[in-house]
């Protein structure tokens, strides 16, 4: 479990790598610019990239895009106009 946390925050964080470990680490683990892609608003990168720790599962799924610290792309919802509140957040799977 801590070990799940420690790569939960690592690859939610805002850490930029140096262009050299980001392709040397994401042979085998999520790295926060590949978790990114995730997150992304192109509707191919949104579906990739599920891994939590390693990133070899996307790679045998399919579901590997490769990314890169100084590429920028627009992240979240692409019709979302502001941020959520914790009310619609947590209306939202409802419907509502």
């Amino acid at each position: 479990e801590l070990t799940y946390q420690f790569f939960n925050f690592f690859e939610h964080g805002n850490i930029k790598l140096s262009k050299n470990l980001e392709m040397q680490l994401e042979k085998v683990f999520i790295t926060p610019a590949l978790h990114r892609k995730h997150h992304s608003q192109v509707p191919n990168e949104l579906n990739s990239n599920y891994g939590t720790i390693f990133s070899f599962w996307d790679k045998f799924g399919r579901t590997k895009t490769p990314s890169h610290s100084e590429e920028k792309f627009a992240l979240g919802l692409p019709k979302q106009d502001h941020d959520w509140s914790l009310k619609e957040v947590l209306l939202k799977p409802f419907g509502f």
